[in-house]
């Protein structure tokens, strides 16, 4: 195969104009859907997902072109050129979530194999997301490792890093997550230009269906309602709570006690919802009495519900736990917005 590294895709290149797009470690294709939501023309190449349920959301709301399963054993040859490359590697090997994680998760194999992407194929433009902890992983060693393969292609690219949190890009979510963009020179930008922070204009509790009373139901014999009395927290506040992460924080077992007001308040939300995560339980809505359905929890991550099918045979937990872990839909426009007109316009004017 000839060697096309540095070479970049133009484009108008076999297109009519569309971006040719490719996503690893995809989940649910958030990068596709947010370009759908922003009406950018775009030709889906590839994705790749080892989850069952992510394939099924992927060909129910996706074209690609190609799935590849394992990315650890798929032929990196046959895997094509694209102008936008996003990729967010497994973060459960860096997460503070993970109180089990290890320094040879095989995971971060994965994540070894993007760069690798990026290095042989050389897209125009890349994004990578992860969990913030990503910079202090193995008390930083894990970062030294990640920046030095992206110097190594500074012949190439101009690539930096940045933290971008949900909440101050118009979601009502705290989500904070690390975003290594890289642009290839022949754009001719020497920054990135990063999408500027907004003012939030609604609440976490503007997501819900208040109307709704069906649902997964928060049992009374639920441990969930107990930690709540625990916590001192009134069943009938209006709120929503991230049970998993909150019992984290303010443990309902060891020296269980009230919390003092400004603790309630952490646990339960009502401005920006505490981290949608992927684990079981979703979110609840307490005074509901009820966890969000999908619809809300596609709200919550950015994204509008009229444009994303569920799949048939799915359950709403499954499905919101595959939300749960994708990336963020407002974070993702705000970022497209500002990364695609470079595409478009074929070259980039200096950003200096």
């Amino acid at each position: 195969m000839a060697d096309t590294r540095g070479d970049t895709v133009g484009p108008e290149e076999k297109t009519g104009g569309r971006i040719t797009v490719g996503t690893d470690c995809s989940g649910i294709d958030s990068p596709i859907l947010a370009l759908r939501e922003l009406g950018i023309a775009h030709e889906h190449l590839f994705s790749s997902e080892v989850d069952e349920n992510a394939l099924k959301v992927i060909r129910s709301n996706a074209e690609p072109k190609k799935i590849y399963r394992d990315i650890l054993e798929r032929d990196l040859d046959s895997v094509p050129q694209v102008q936008l490359y996003v990729t967010g590697p497994p973060c459960q090997s860096y997460s503070h979530m993970n109180v089990h994680k290890k320094d040879t998760d095989s995971r971060q194999e994965v994540f070894e194999q993007c760069i690798c992407y990026i290095d042989e194929k050389r897209p125009t433009i890349f994004v990578i997301e992860n969990v913030r902890a990503v910079l202090s992983a193995e008390k930083g060693k894990v970062w030294e490792r990640i920046s030095g393969d992206l110097d190594s292609m500074r012949d190439t690219y101009i690539w930096e890093h940045a933290i971008l949190d949900a909440c101050e890009h118009g979601c009502a979510q705290s989500r904070p997550r690390v975003f290594i963009v890289g642009l290839h020179k022949s754009l001719g930008v020497r920054h990135v230009p990063w999408p500027a922070k907004v003012p939030l204009t609604s609440t976490c509790l503007d997501v819900l269906d208040e109307d709704v009373k069906e649902g997964r139901k928060i049992p009374e014999t639920s441990c969930y309602l107990r930690m709540c009395d625990t916590w001192g927290i009134p069943r009938d506040t209006r709120c929503i709570i991230e049970f998993c992460g909150s019992s984290r924080s303010y443990s309902p077992y060891k020296n269980p006690k009230p919390l003092t007001e400004k603790q309630k308040a952490a646990i339960a939300r009502t401005k920006v919802a505490s981290c949608v995560i992927s684990k079981d339980p979703s979110p609840a809505a307490l005074h509901l009495g009820r966890f969000l359905n999908p619809n809300e929890i596609l709200r919550l991550q950015g994204y509008d519900p009229n444009g994303v099918r569920v799949p048939p045979t799915m359950t709403p937990l499954q499905f919101s736990g595959l939300v749960g872990n994708a990336m963020n839909g407002c974070v993702l426009k705000a970022l497209f917005k500002e990364l695609c007109p470079l595409l478009s316009n074929g070259q980039g004017g200096s950003t200096a």
